[in-house]
């Protein structure tokens, strides 16, 4: 199901008990729109009215997690096992998402993704168990070309928090 809080978390109502697994929830700043994302289905979900309603869309692969980059572009991560979970581009204000024509030179092992704007965001790659193999990637054009900012092996998630901080 999924919950709200419209007091900062103080208290919470339950928007829909719905059984489907969501492994992620991502929104459009000033807007009541929301992209719902799980992993275990090709269908993922979105609201245009803060979470009442939703409308199941279909993916050929789940969605791991999902991000909104500014305007109509959100951006995921599809799922496709441990590695190769390559990055999605969605131009369509979350309607549908397509294969980000680059990717970073890494394991693939992509678990986390967020964005300040369509341009600038950074993804999480768990590396492929081998020391160092694994870290963030960075991008200031949109997904065409990236640049690894960190190097790790460990597990990381990003957030943007607003202004340059993540």
């Amino acid at each position: 199901g999924i919950a709200q809080s419209e007091d900062r978390g103080r208290s919470w109502s339950v928007v829909t008990r719905d059984h489907r697994f969501i492994d992620d929830i991502a929104t459009r700043p000033g807007t009541q729109t929301l992209v719902a994302s799980s992993q275990r289905s090709v269908e993922f979900f979105r609201s245009t009215d803060g979470g009442l309603t939703w409308t199941v869309q279909s993916h050929f692969r789940p969605l791991r997690s999902v991000t909104h980059g500014g305007g109509d572009v959100w951006y995921g991560l599809e799922f496709r096992g441990t590695l190769n979970n390559p990055i999605v581009r969605s131009s369509s204000d979350g309607v549908g998402f397509e294969l980000l024509s680059s990717q970073p030179d890494g394991s693939g092992g992509y678990r986390d993704i967020a964005f300040r704007d369509a341009d600038t965001g950074l993804v999480v790659d768990e590396g492929d168990g081998n020391s160092g193999t694994g870290g963030i990637w960075r991008t200031d054009d949109g997904g065409a070309s990236w640049t690894k900012v960190l190097r790790s092996h460990n597990d990381f998630s990003v957030t943007y928090a607003g202004e340059d901080t993540w």
